[in-house]
């Protein structure tokens, strides 16, 4: 659940460009770690050769071949995400929790009587969450003035007539006071050059990335078990980001601090397509595959920015807002290919594993058919700066009693962002899933509890020219699933 592309913040913050459409809308929309189920989590999520569960079919949709009886299952989730940010000694730390639904679906198995080589064939409808947006992350630095926010927008002012500015920037911060004009297409900052500046961020996230999956599948002979379906992704991602600085007080400005916020709303709906398989190619081997088409999303953001700057002499709060802009686009994710293997051992344990890859040069911003705005900077951007990232899971289940499972999983994602490696120095960008959970089967119901945790780390920044910043993140979550046979 990486922040926008990493190093998005440090290119587009300060200026305005954090909401325009860019690679960062690719990559929120095609890093899928995948949620759902108690089971799927507690094993890594390496479902792929296994089979018969409702977050598997989201995966491989030959699981649902797999299923012998119908199913019903509801997986309650609650989430807490810590995000720590650190720039040099100081560190601040934001907890967010949050109750969500990760997965509700069912099964229905109709045995075939007219042929005895095809088993069943099996039909299931299931939603599953795939990703979370919800987090919020706080920054504190202390800077010189000139690397402050209030003279990026003198300098991005500078070189236009007033009735040339931003209404999403500059022109928000003259209507403010915050800058001014010393010369026709010159201006500069109410706060002089040579002074502290102490700067606070928060930037507070919410959404969710969910798929609703029809799925169609099939057991030949109780060896092969394929499955086909089409799933409807839906998008929905807030940002607020507030930026304040406050001059220090000691320089005996009439300004007390000022504040540059920044609103997004985005949301959309995409399809795409998966066929798998799943071979058992003894009765203690597992062999699975799957492809997935590119998920092709209709997206709609609305955004709108703010600039409020407080004073002393007179004693006044002056605002100034831009308008609500409303962007129409489309986002196209890569393609996603699966290969699974899982094993038994003795009646006792379930040793399963899978490799996923992911090449995010694939993924492109498109037009509506009556858009016109030009995304070749951003699609070149994917070409360049990205590469493909690899995805391993891992998963032991160990039989404790004839009802009673204990289960524990690992995932790692790479971090498909190439460039600027110098600033990436002893940082951990790639994202590492531990998980662990218990499960009871009875007669015809079965409950599962599941504890995930991921961490990982990315450079950001405040404003343009703030010190770097470490940001560490603890995403984890406590699922409950409930399930029952029909």
């Amino acid at each position: 659940m990486k922040r926008p592309a990493l190093l998005l913040l440090l290119a587009f913050l300060c200026t305005g460009g954090l909401f325009a459409q860019n690679d960062a809308d690719v990559s929120r929309y095609t890093h899928n770690p995948v949620l759902g189920t108690a089971r799927f989590n507690a094993l890594g999520g390496a479902f792929g050769a296994l089979g018969g569960d409702m977050t598997s079919l989201h995966v491989n949709p030959a699981g649902v071949g797999v299923y012998r009886f119908g199913e019903l299952s509801f997986s309650p989730a609650m989430e807490m995400n810590s995000i720590t940010g650190k720039i040099g000694s100081m560190n601040n730390e934001e907890l967010t929790v949050k109750p969500v639904i990760n997965n509700i679906g069912f099964v229905l198995v109709n045995e075939v009587n007219s042929n005895p080589n095809w088993r069943s064939i099996n039909f299931a409808v299931s939603y599953n969450r795939l990703n979370t947006f919800n987090d919020k992350l706080g920054l504190h630095d202390n800077l010189a003035s000139q690397w402050s926010l209030s003279h990026d927008f003198a300098s991005d002012a500078n070189g236009y007539l007033l009735s040339e500015l931003s209404d999403y920037n500059t022109g928000l911060a003259w209507d403010t006071h915050l800058i001014d004009s010393v010369a026709p297409y010159q201006y500069e900052s109410y706060v002089p050059s040579g002074i502290g500046v102490d700067q606070d961020q928060t930037i507070e996230r919410s959404g969710r990335l969910a798929e609703t999956s029809i799925t169609v599948g099939a057991n030949y002979l109780d060896k092969l078990y394929i499955g086909a379906g089409i799933g409807f992704q839906t998008a929905e991602f807030k940002e607020i980001a507030r930026t304040t600085e406050t001059p220090d007080p000691n320089a005996g400005l009439d300004l007390v601090d000022y504040t540059f916020t920044e609103r997004l709303h985005a949301q959309g709906v995409g399809v795409n397509f998966k066929l798998g398989l799943i071979y058992r190619a003894t009765d203690y081997i597992r062999l699975g595959g799957s492809v997935q088409t590119p998920t092709v999303f209709s997206m709609s953001d609305s955004y709108s920015t703010s600039v409020s700057t407080s004073w002393i002499d007179p004693t006044e709060i002056i605002a100034s807002d831009s308008p609500n802009s409303y962007f129409e686009y489309r986002v196209r994710t890569p393609w996603r290919l699966m290969f699974g293997a899982a094993g038994v051992i003795g009646d006792k344990a379930i040793v399963t594993a899978q490799y996923e890859r992911v090449d995010f040069t694939g993924g492109e911003l498109r037009n509506t058919g009556t858009g016109k705005a030009d995304f070749s900077f951003a699609n070149r951007t994917l070409k360049r700066d990205y590469r493909s990232a690899d995805i391993v899971r891992a998963g032991l289940e160990y039989r404790l009693t004839k009802t009673f499972s204990a289960r524990a999983g690992f995932a790692y994602f790479s971090n498909p962002i190439e460039v600027h490696r110098e600033w990436y120095d002893g940082l951990e960008l790639n994202r590492l899933d531990y998980s662990f959970g218990l499960g009871y089967r009875g007669a015809g119901w079965n409950i599962d509890a599941a504890y995930r945790l991921a961490t990982f780390e990315e450079p950001t920044t405040i404003s343009r020219f703030s010190n770097l910043a470490v940001v560490q993140n603890q995403l984890s979550s406590v699922v409950l699933t409930l399930g029952f046979r029909m």
